[in-house]
């Protein structure tokens, strides 16, 4: 009986440390052939959304050293191991020295402590903020998930602001940082919205399971292409001129040059308004797009004669704010 005893009491101690080995898992452990055969990694690919003609990505809304108040992500779903503060998702460290930091969330190919599926990480705001970009940094391309969106609160319901079944095209691998345990972030963009909160909701059933060691959220401005006097390129300004300057917006795949509208268009240093009450479309780069042309009167547009270059900003009739820069040469 006591032999019994001894090998029930021996058995259930390597139990325990069978479970706690498997909630205390590194990075390093290996995973098999057949979990991970619906897992596409690809370190090549080189697919980037439009933040490389962004602006303003200093002010991360989502950030909070102080660890209380708001904003805060004490919505999101619970983790595991050694990823389970979530606080650490909106410190603003986007990776660690040691790789047990960040959100881990459960589920994933093996699955990890719960059944795979839907996992959400979340960012109260407690005020109504309003943002166009995120960037979610991810520890390891094992955990970048192929299936998610962004989504932001009504007030009632959770909507979607972006959504993608290849995960792996927004992909920044531009940034990925190489110090301490790393991290490589998921990038998106898109049309301005006011709310509360913002999450994004991934589903882990192919993936290891989802990690994430920083949630950044901005309000950015997309940066246009403008041409100053199209069809020069000197783009000379006489500031004798009793005339206007023709300044064109140009279409981009990033941007839509007919939904611009023009009342909110500013140009110059003294940012003056257009000259007439819209502007007209035609392609003026021949490109097969439309692109539209506005134009400013010179005498009041404050530029100098010491000026090199010249700015434009305005807002979309959907609530995207833009800027663009050309140079020029005065006379």
């Amino acid at each position: 009986m006591e032999l019994i005893k001894s090998l029930c009491k021996s058995l259930f101690i390597l139990a325990i440390a069978l479970f706690f080995t498997q909630c205390d898992r590194t990075e390093n452990d290996v995973i098999s052939d057949s979990e991970m055969e619906n897992t596409a990694i690809v370190i090549e690919n080189n697919s980037f959304t439009k933040s490389s003609q962004l602006q303003n990505l200093t002010l991360n809304l989502a950030e909070n050293t102080s660890r209380s108040g708001y904003p805060h992500p004490l919505e999101s779903d619970n983790g595991w191991g050694g990823g389970r503060d979530k606080w650490d998702i909106v410190d603003g460290n986007r990776s660690y020295g040691y790789w047990a930091n960040g959100l881990a969330f459960t589920g994933g190919l093996r699955p990890y402590i719960a059944p795979c599926g839907w996992r959400n990480a979340v960012i109260n705001f407690g005020e109504t903020v309003r943002f166009n970009h995120i960037l979610v940094w991810h520890h390891g391309d094992n955990h970048i998930p192929n299936t998610y969106k962004i989504q932001y609160w009504d007030g009632s319901t959770w909507v979607d602001a972006f959504s993608t079944n290849t995960g792996l095209n927004y992909v920044r691998w531009d940034m990925r940082t190489t110090s301490g345990a790393g991290s490589v972030p998921t990038e998106n963009v898109f049309n301005i919205v006011e709310a509360s909160k913002v999450r994004l909701s991934m589903y882990n059933c192919d993936i290891i399971h989802g990690w994430i060691y920083e949630f950044e959220v901005f309000h950015s401005i997309v940066e246009v292409e403008m041409d100053v006097k199209p069809g020069s390129d000197v783009n000379p300004i006489n500031l004798k001129s009793k005339g206007v300057i023709p300044v064109a917006i140009l279409t981009t795949d990033y941007f839509d040059a007919t939904m611009v509208d023009c009342t909110t268009v500013k140009f110059g240093p003294a940012n003056i308004g257009i000259v007439h009450d819209d502007g007209h479309l035609e392609d003026v780069d021949l490109d097969g797009d439309i692109d539209l042309i506005l134009h400013f009167k010179t005498s009041e547009s404050g530029i100098t004669q010491t000026d090199t270059e010249v700015v434009l900003t305005g807002e979309t009739y959907d609530g995207v704010n833009f800027m663009g820069t050309d140079l020029i040469s005065v006379k």
